[in-house]
């Protein structure tokens, strides 16, 4: 992970936002890991990867949005210890959603309702990480609106702009400023001009440099999962747009057993949202996945008691819509590997990991081999100095066999006795008269100085003065009994 704070001002007000860029590998499930030194640019190593800009808390009061960014953190951080717990709105079973397209507007809301069955899903965490979040690469917003939360925790509980009374909402260039008939300036004022507030204009900076493929924004009020647009009543149009109809209808079943508002917002909510972030991502930046998710809304509370209305009030619902909205992000990532305007992205990310498996899988034979080769170099110098060594023994018990000839023969005066060297039948061959006897013994003595010089060259200098005191012994004694010069 890797954390960064951007700053921005107008004027005399200025707001502090921080991002948080996680880039999730199988690495992280054992030890967090510092990644991406730089800004929130995509790396070139992780250009392959499906990228999320995922923001939260972007209306001072609705505080919930905040905690399931800070659960889901905390998911990524410890996935061992977090995702088993997640046993909500997984992808693990085969749930196939055949609702109509056409009917995707006609809408029911609830409270939060808990899921009736756990799947496999955040059962196996390291799996979950090396098959999927592996290919993934987020930017988590906890909170945008963070001078308006200061409002709110000082006890203007209604407040959902920023410190100075501009709704964040309102403020991107598309459609601004247009104004519909129940328009109300203390709930959404657009503010003087686009990107006029700080809040936006660091979030737009944060996405032109990131370049996500997905946008999704939290909020609460209801419980809903929308598709631009918010400034028409009506749903882009074309076949990715069908199909991320169709995703939205997936993660209703899963997340929200069949009870979530799903479609376009403009339609659905009931009145249009002109000039907001949703629409200005998937419009103007280009982002082919932009989502708007409301993940509670208490129907019975009173319009004046905004904390009830935005925020669960009992510790039992709190844990319940933290715990279920997370899980639906984690659900997300996983059917996202299906949907047709990222597919490809985790296909291309799993033949490279294939890749880079062969690869290491290639080294590590490679790394075997070496270490082998160099076991059987040692083997060698082993065997080598063994039989060093044994040629060492053969050339001491070589040269007391000599002492102990040239002892007997000077003890013995008979010319027909031979002295008891280890000679050659071709030197053997020779015999009969003086003259041979001496030619006999001239070649025998250079056969034996060859084999002297060789032992001199091996044996080195440590052995050479004992040898030449041998050698002269053998020519003072063959001069004794043959009588013939050198």
């Amino acid at each position: 992970m890797h954390i960064t704070t951007h700053n921005a001002s107008d004027g005399d007000y200025n707001t502090t936002i921080t991002a948080i860029h996680v880039n999730p590998s199988a690495a992280t499930f054992i030890q967090q890991q510092q990644q991406q030194q730089q800004q929130q640019q995509p790396s070139s190593s992780s250009a392959s990867k499906v990228r999320l800009l995922l923001n939260f808390g972007e209306h001072g009061r609705e505080l919930i949005s905040s905690e399931i960014a800070l659960k889901l953190l905390q998911a990524l951080c410890t996935p061992e210890a977090i995702l088993p717990s997640l046993l909500v709105g997984g992808a693990g079973e085969d749930d196939s959603n055949d609702n109509d397209a056409n009917n995707a507007d006609a809408t029911t809301t609830s409270t939060s309702t808990p899921a009736s069955s756990s799947t496999s899903l955040f059962q196996d965490p390291l799996s979950f990480f090396k098959s999927t979040l592996s290919k993934v690469e987020l930017i988590i917003i906890p909170m945008e609106n963070t001078r308006g939360r200061d409002k709110v925790e000082s006890g203007d509980l209604c407040e959902r702009r920023n410190g100075r009374g501009v709704d964040p909402n309102r403020n991107w260039e598309i459609d601004w400023g247009v104004k519909e008939k129940d328009y109300d300036p203390k709930e959404e004022y657009p503010g003087t001009r686009p990107f006029s507030e700080p809040e936006a204009s660091i979030m737009l900076h944060i996405a032109e440099s990131f370049k996500p493929h997905v946008w999704l924004s939290v909020h609460s009020g209801m419980e809903a999962l929308f598709m631009p647009w918010d400034h028409k009543d009506q749903i882009p149009t074309g076949t990715t747009a069908n199909a991320t109809l169709r995703f939205l209808h997936q993660m209703n079943t899963k997340v929200c057993q069949d009870k979530c508002a799903v479609g376009s917002g403009g339609k659905t909510v009931g009145y249009l949202a002109h000039g907001t972030a949703t629409d200005y991502m998937f419009a103007k930046l280009g982002v082919p996945l932009s989502f708007t998710w409301e993940i509670y809304g208490d129907e019975e509370a009173h319009y004046l008691d905004c904390y009830k209305m935005f925020n669960p009030i009992t510790r039992e619902s709190y844990d319940e819509v933290v715990r279920r909205w997370t899980a639906a992000v984690f659900t997300m990532v996983d059917l996202l590997q299906h949907h047709p305007a990222v597919s490809e992205m985790f296909e291309i990310r799993e033949e490279q990991e294939d890749e880079d498996g062969d690869r290491e899988d290639d080294n590590n034979i490679i790394d075997e081999e070496e270490e082998e080769d160099e076991k059987k170099e040692e083997i060698g110098i082993m065997h080598k100095g063994e039989l060093i060594g044994h040629h060492h023994d053969d050339e001491e018990k070589e040269e007391v066999l000599v002492d102990q000839d040239i002892k007997k023969g000077m003890n013995n005066n008979d010319d027909d006795e031979e002295i008891r060297f280890h000679r050659s039948s071709s030197v053997e061959g020779y015999g009969g008269s003086g003259y041979d006897k001496g030619m006999k013994w001239m070649f025998f003595v250079a056969a034996v100085l060859a084999g002297v010089a060789v032992g001199i060259s091996m044996l080195g200098m440590q052995r050479r003065n004992g040898l030449k005191r041998l050698v002269s012994k053998m020519v003072m004694r063959w001069r004794k009994r043959t009588d013939i010069p050198l």
